[in-house]
């Protein structure tokens, strides 16, 4: 009986998932180096290539993005003025009128520490007393040698159409009378407003709008190209918190709670008895804009 050998199949390598591995390594490595090249390098900067074959989307196209700032002022319609006293006695306690005399003649300071003169110094430059509100609060700071005996009150005075002499005035007649009566003004702020500021956003938009476009010119010609057609348009959101209206709302300085941990002081701004009376809305305007051909 003859036997033929048995010959096997040759087993054949699969040379191409070889192949596409041997680049996806090699890819690696030269992306890693890259990385390592930019690591070691003094502040310098590498950019890989982002190489998508396969999308079928648009590609982005280079293009100049600005953002323009634009404010917009108008004289306030009303301002609430903010005062804040420290007494040398403790909370809750009021202390009693005491005449002081010298002679016949009575002296300053005969009610230490008494709100009353003080609020009466109010009525003597013309403020309503309804426009007059007294906070009291053991959570308002306070700043004084002994905090035992050491509490603050906050006088709180609403201006209709101010102007910056009516405001300094009622300052400085509160000024004036907590010194008499042996107390200390240790802040002082301001909130100005308006009824509606929607027109006033508008007319700082505008504004941002074409401090946005200017800078969008300048930046084309300094690059040397010609400014495409507009892409995008975009307002960032406010710093600061705005009512129904668009009017931003009053806050307080950072140096009016620090004095006490958990403490709190005055809601408005702190004042500047030299700054226009005015309420303000600043807006911020995005512009992205194609590049053109070279205008070289």
């Amino acid at each position: 009986m003859r036997t033929a050998p048995v010959v096997k199949p040759t087993t054949r390598i699969p040379v191409r998932p070889i192949l596409l591995a041997v680049v996806v390594v090699g890819l690696a490595m030269a992306g890693l180096a890259l990385l390592a090249e930019a690591m070691s390098s003094d502040g310098g900067t590498i950019y890989l290539a982002n190489i998508n074959s396969g999308s079928k989307g648009p590609v982005v196209q280079p293009n100049i993005e600005v953002v323009g700032y634009g404010t917009a002022t108008t004289p306030a319609e009303r301002a609430v003025v903010q005062i804040l006293v420290v007494r040398d006695v403790p909370f809750g306690d009021e202390p009693q009128p005491t005449a002081s005399t010298v002679g016949n003649t009575p002296v300053p300071g005969g009610n230490r520490n008494s709100l009353g003169p003080v609020i009466d110094s109010l009525m003597s430059v013309g403020v309503d007393e309804k426009d007059v509100a007294v906070l009291t609060s053991p959570s308002l700071i306070s700043v004084c040698n002994n905090y035992s005996r050491c509490s603050s009150a906050r006088i709180d005075v609403t201006v209709d159409q101010p102007t910056l002499d009516r405001l300094n005035s009622i300052v400085d007649a509160v000024g004036t009378e907590a010194a008499q009566a042996g107390m200390t003004v240790q802040d002082v702020g301001v909130g100005y407003s308006v009824a509606d500021c929607s027109a006033l956003t508008r007319k700082a938009r505008e504004a941002a709008t074409t401090d946005a476009q200017k800078r969008a010119a300048d930046q084309a010609d300094v690059l040397g190209v010609a400014l495409g057609k507009l892409l995008v348009s975009s307002e960032l959101a406010p710093t600061s918190p705005r009512d129904a209206t668009g009017c931003t709302v009053p806050q307080p300085g950072f140096g009016d709670s620090w004095w006490t941990a958990g403490s709190a002081g005055l809601t408005v701004p702190a004042f500047n008895p030299s700054a226009p009376a005015e309420a303000s809305v600043t807006v911020q305007v995005s512009l992205a804009y194609a590049i053109g051909e070279t205008t070289a």
